[in-house]
């Protein structure tokens, strides 16, 4: 370096090893690996939804930096509204009904609404449950909302799912429910029109599941709906001493008929009963239904058939017990489904002919899943009918009949048959007095049954058991 130099670059010899020295001594101590996951908040929030509830709520208590993200997502799905009415002073069970003891001011129902903030999703378990809504006094909503009559209880609920069972009712109310449901399952009894009138004119619903007696004027409010994609209609055989059926008969053929209702509905249940029928009417506003499971007449199946021309997957349950009836409902089918069709499933309470009923199918050449389900045996099931299956349906992956079947004719040659479908991953039928099906066992089987087996299904085909 030349003389020239500035001065304080010919003394850097002593600035830069005091100033490495000073670094070294304010040194920041390395982050542990706890202290890097929780700083990170996306991380932490994946935790989150993977660990038990439990876990999760413990996550709650350590930090309120991690309560803002666990807790959204501990109260986002609760089995029972009963979850977040426990949190009220004076919410207690006297002779085994759960009530409110007293009333509340708004500053009592701060913390209720912070947390039903968080709940998307009131989904009831179908296992028995200790918390029971039919054991809930429903004049509870009534009394928080007139404490705050222009805010929802769930402002942001999404779905509301509650198993059909008779004795456990969802409370229709307008205060439950806010515009942002999307998805409904409940149960509705007689007297309800207008609390089910007023949830299916504020939300947009996508979803709705309606079991019990649906009215006619919910019937032509139900068509209306101008989002919904799912339709579950289980009306309830008691409709009959309400005197009402012909009304609901005649209100169900023009809600079906009219071309300007359920345009958008693309999956459809419906359950009838016997003394309900739309007859032989041309029904023309099932043109975008892609699923269908009806429990109804075959008069009903077939003029609900003939509307649609794009199923892919059918579920027809005859409740007249008459062969040839569901023999024509197969067949119409068949004719206006031929290329989209997918699954099939047949539940009936007459004796079958496996090869009568299944012959209108075949022509229907991407068929992947039949099932047929019968209290009676399915008889004259033949070799030739499997054979017939595996040139018809190439694709077929799932084969189920009925444990009570008449094979005495089938033999191991129904094995060969099925044995060259490429895709075919479950079966069950009975052969040789022997239940056989895939994946398969060594238990219960002959030990030439066995053998076979083996030869014709590679091992990945075997199941366990011990």
């Amino acid at each position: 370096m030349s003389d020239n130099s500035p001065s304080f670059l010919n003394q850097g010899d002593t600035i830069l090893p005091a100033f490495r020295g000073e670094i070294e001594h304010q040194k920041v101590p390395p982050l542990s690996h706890s202290q890097i996951f929780f700083q990170d908040q996306e991380l932490v929030r994946l935790t989150a939804r993977k660990i038990p509830l439990v876990d999760l709520a413990c996550f709650c208590l350590v930090s309120s930096k991690l309560f803002k993200t666990a807790a959204p997502i501990l109260w986002e799905i609760i089995p029972t509204s009963l979850c977040l009415l426990s949190l009220l002073p004076g919410f207690s069970c006297v002779d085994g009904r759960w009530n409110l003891l007293r009333d509340h001011d708004a500053n009592e129902l701060r913390r209720f609404y912070f947390y039903s903030a968080f709940v998307t999703q009131i989904i009831h378990p179908f296992s028995s449950n200790p918390y029971r809504s039919s054991d809930l006094n429903p004049s509870i909503f009534d009394r928080l909302q007139a404490v705050l009559p222009d805010r929802p209880l769930f402002p942001n609920l999404r779905i509301c799912i509650e198993p059909p069972l008779p004795d456990r009712i969802i409370y229709l109310d307008s205060p439950f429910f806010s515009a942002s449901l999307r998805q409904l399952s409940c149960t509705v009894l007689l007297g309800m029109d207008e609390r089910v009138a007023e949830v299916l004119t504020r939300a947009q619903l996508t979803k709705l599941a309606f079991t019990g007696y649906i009215s006619p004027d919910s019937l032509i409010r139900i068509g209306r709906l101008c989002h919904l994609s799912e339709l579950d209609l289980q009306f309830s055989k008691r409709i009959a001493f309400f005197n009402v059926a012909e009304g609901i008969t005649n209100t169900l053929t023009l809600v079906l008929g009219n071309s300007a209702f359920l345009q958008h509905v693309t999956s459809l249940s419906l359950s009838l009963p016997r003394f309900i029928s739309i007859g032989q009417l041309p029904l023309s506003s099932l043109a975008n239904l892609r699923r269908l499971a009806i429990v109804a007449r075959t008069d009903t199946i077939n003029a609900i058939l003939m509307a649609t021309s794009n199923l892919v997957c059918a579920s027809i349950h005859a409740t007249n017990r008459n062969l040839h009836s569901l023999c024509d409902s197969v067949d119409i089918l068949a004719h206006h489904c031929p290329t989209t069709l997918r699954s099939v499933t047949l539940k009936t309470n007459t004796l079958i002919r496996f090869r009568s009923l299944v012959s209108p199918l075949l022509a229907v050449r991407n068929v992947r899943r039949l099932a047929i389900m019968t209290r009676y045996p399915v008889i004259e099931v033949r070799d030739s009918d499997f054979l017939a299956v595996a040139n018809a349906w190439p694709l077929l992956e799932v084969l189920d009949l009925p444990s009570k079947s008449s094979t005495e004719q089938l033999t191991v040659i129904s094995l060969h048959h099925l044995a060259r479908l490429n895709h075919l991953r479950s079966f069950r039928f009975v052969l040789a007095g022997q239940v056989v099906s895939l994946p398969w066992t060594h238990l219960g089987l002959s030990e030439d049954l066995r053998d076979y087996m083996a030869d014709l299904f590679p091992q990945e085909h075997v199941r366990r058991d011990f």
